[in-house]
């Protein structure tokens, strides 16, 4: 008989398509039989929708939380955070296995006074990480993010070659203790168009990216010099891993490939997967979300304990 496999699932926030995408996927058939879940959020609400479903639920409150579908509200937003917080108290305390968690509001979550840049920053402290990276998983590739959310126009200030060396480091680490990969490889992007064109076109990746690479692959890892990014994602499958310099270079490849894609938070003790979308505040309540990447996320989850 296979070790049951107990997932702490979080609602998102409310007003969103959480609570849909997760009734769905419970209902999909598509989950391993050897998974018990349990749902982190507000009660009354999760009760609501889970009506006559086998689900076990958390209940966070608040007790004065309403359903407003579509809406951005600072008592959605910390209902969405109390949900995150207790999910992922219990999971570090070793109650779960992993953490999935449903799409927030970053705005409402702020707008309650949770002051965070989304779930990864929140689960570096709550796991007093020393360090994580932000990653997506998919059939066809895993991205890591050297920078995640910060404006474009602070990217090439914000690099350095210890910030290139710790999270290629991390992403290495990753893909040998959590992904079993024992010798991974990896290639890295360029931050400028044609990587540079040896500095023709910005110097980050002589003054930065270069020099992090040779130092890496000094270590053992082997790891390409920065290369164009236009081309690169096409020859994903020679690699492990793609390194990619900032949000957009990594996530939109990402959300292209085939079946979309999972968030995966690298460098933490606990294992943390979310879908690759956001709360989709237009569709709340219509009952046309589309549960495919929460059922991925469940089974990134699931496959990533094994």
């Amino acid at each position: 008989m296979d070790y049951l496999i107990k997932i702490a699932v979080t609602s998102g926030d409310i007003n969103g398509i959480g609570p849909e995408i997760i009734r769905k996927a419970l209902l999909s058939g598509e989950l391993p039989i050897n998974v018990d879940i349990t749902v982190f959020g507000p009660g009354e609400a999760l009760e609501t929708e889970f009506k006559g479903l086998k689900v076990n639920i958390r209940d966070c409150g608040p007790d004065e939380l309403r359903r407003e579908y579509g809406i951005v509200s600072k008592i959605a937003g910390e209902a969405s955070f109390r949900a995150v917080k207790a999910a992922a108290e219990r999971t570090i305390a070793g109650e779960y296995d992993a953490l999935v968690t449903a799409p927030i509001s970053k705005q409402a979550v702020n707008s309650a006074g949770h002051y965070y840049a989304g779930h990864t920053e929140m689960m570096k402290e709550w796991c007093g990480a020393e360090d994580v990276i932000m990653m997506f998983l998919s059939d066809a590739m895993i991205i890591g993010l050297m920078t995640t959310h910060i404006a474009l126009r602070e990217v090439a200030d914000a690099l350095s070659i210890d910030l290139a060396l710790r999270k290629i480091r991390l992403l290495h680490r990753e893909l040998i203790e959590k992904f079993n990969i024992d010798s991974p490889k990896i290639t890295l992007c360029g931050l400028n168009p044609h990587a540079g064109e040896g500095g023709m076109f910005g110097r980050e990746e002589i003054e930065v990216l270069i020099p992090a690479a040779k130092t890496a692959r000094s270590e053992g890892i082997q790891i390409t010099d920065p290369l164009p990014a236009d081309t690169l994602f096409k020859k994903a499958g020679d690699y492990s891993a793609i390194m990619a310099i900032y949000h957009d270079q990594g996530l939109i490849p990402a959300k292209l490939a085939a079946g979309g894609a999972v968030n995966y938070t690298g460098g933490l003790p606990i294992i943390r997967t979310s879908p690759d979308h956001g709360t989709a505040f237009d569709i709340a309540g219509k009952g046309i979300a589309d549960p495919s990447g929460m059922i991925k996320a469940i089974n990134w989850a699931v496959k990533l304990c094994r």
